[in-house]
């Protein structure tokens, strides 16, 4: 028989039983679509962890922690304070870092916490000349302009909408006034980053009164070639309480929580696929005795096996086929819902820029959840869908034929 006359039986033989069609293709469609949906619900889980460095230009995060550093050299009652995990770098150390071979280049950065009346915020000082670290932030600047000179800052834009804040306003810090120059978004997942202010180094070395060349997290470059943990066994050596972060330790950090979602999201996928194709070969197999006389009816005219299964296989690869692009479809259309579903980024406690009881302030730490288009599961889903319905029809269809005609005729 020729193929073009295979797939006109098999459309004609699915629109003759439409109702069971009809079931069939919204089984594996439903089976598919969860597949697929769930794959790229838990790919998108996987790519949330390398977020935190993304845009940042940089190979590893160096910090101080209390225990190897000093804290604000000004009175308790002080509105500004250094975060618990960033305690002050001197100048010399910040040297000695610079000096390492391995090392292309370091930016640095001040981040502090102002506790004003009913107010929390971040406050991050940064090289006007830097690329890497929370100076990115002056790249993405949505209104006004970049920080230029002392005595300027700009605000984080979900922080500035919140308190209405625009360019031109004022803004003081205790005894110290700034305007505002511009307001800048965070990229999707930088949140290392994010901070509410930023204002220059030395703005905030004068609000800290740290003595001019000291800053409280650096961000360095290596070499091409240079293996991160290379740098962070030289480190102690150099920083008493050094706390160095690279995008693989993070990564491993908050990866438990990706494996165990792709685990889960694997096993659910695979049991819902498998339970479409257990009831979709039931409907075919169930449609196929219902009308075993016309299998007996084929062998009476002299049809041979081979014949009466090539019948059979064009009905049911159109059946599978048609409800695995019917899957496929519906579990694309989930993905491009889950892409506006936003998800809490939660740091290691040591980059994250504000304590946890300091609620969100909007810097940054909610996303939206990375959405990774998986054609290749899609594919697989559709392949398995196919060839169940043939395994299935094929099969069913064999023993009828196998037996005699009055026996076929005897499942009527």
């Amino acid at each position: 028989m020729q193929i073009v006359n295979l797939a006109a039986y098999g459309c004609k033989a699915v629109i003759a039983d439409r109702k069971r069609s009809l079931w069939v293709v919204l089984g594996l469609a439903l089976g598919v679509g969860l597949y697929v949906a769930i794959s790229v619900m838990a790919a998108g889980y996987a790519k949330l962890v390398a977020l935190p460095f993304s845009q940042l230009n940089t190979d590893l995060i160096i910090q101080r922690a209390v225990k190897g550093g000093q804290g604000v050299q000004s009175s308790r009652q002080a509105s500004i304070r250094l975060p618990f995990s960033n305690q002050a770098i001197s100048g010399a150390e910040i040297k000695a870092v610079q000096g390492l071979d391995s090392i292309e280049n370091v930016s640095l950065a001040m981040i502090l916490w102002n506790q004003a009346k009913n107010d929390f915020s971040v406050i991050a000082g940064v090289e006007l000349d830097a690329s890497g670290g929370p100076a990115t932030v002056m790249s993405w600047i949505d209104k006004g302009k970049k920080i230029e000179k002392s005595g300027e800052v700009v605000v984080e834009s979900h922080y500035a909408k919140f308190h209405k804040i625009r360019v031109g306003s004022q803004v003081d810090f205790g005894e110290h006034h700034f305007s505002v120059v511009g307001i800048s978004k965070i990229k999707q997942g930088a949140s290392v980053a994010a901070a509410n202010y930023y204002i220059t180094l030395d703005d905030a070395r004068a609000l800290a009164k740290m003595d001019g060349s000291s800053a409280n997290m650096l961000f360095a470059k290596l070499k091409k070639g240079v293996e991160p943990e290379d740098v962070q066994q030289k480190l102690p050596g150099i920083i008493p309480g050094v706390f160095a972060s690279t995008a693989d330790n993070i990564g491993s950090m908050l990866k438990g929580f990706a494996k165990i979602s792709n685990t889960v999201s694997w096993l659910l996928g695979t049991a819902t696929l498998g339970f479409a194709v257990l009831l979709s070969s039931w409907l075919i197999a169930g449609s196929l005795h219902e009308r075993s006389w016309q299998i007996g009816l084929m062998k009476t005219v002299g049809w041979q096996k081979k014949d009466i299964l090539a019948t059979v296989a064009a009905e049911t690869v159109m059946l599978g086929f048609v409800g695995g692009i019917c899957g496929l479809g519906l579990g694309y259309m989930a993905a491009v819902g889950l892409s506006y579903q936003e998800v809490s980024l939660t740091l290691p406690w040591n980059l994250s820029v504000q304590p946890g009881t300091a609620g969100h302030n909007g810097s940054g730490q909610t996303v939206a959840l990375p959405v990774v288009m998986q054609f290749q599961t899609g594919l697989t889903a559709l392949v398995i869908a196919t060839f169940s319905a043939i395994l299935t029809g094929i099969v069913v269809a064999g023993k009828l034929a196998d037996g005699k005609v009055k026996k076929v005729f005897g499942h009527i």
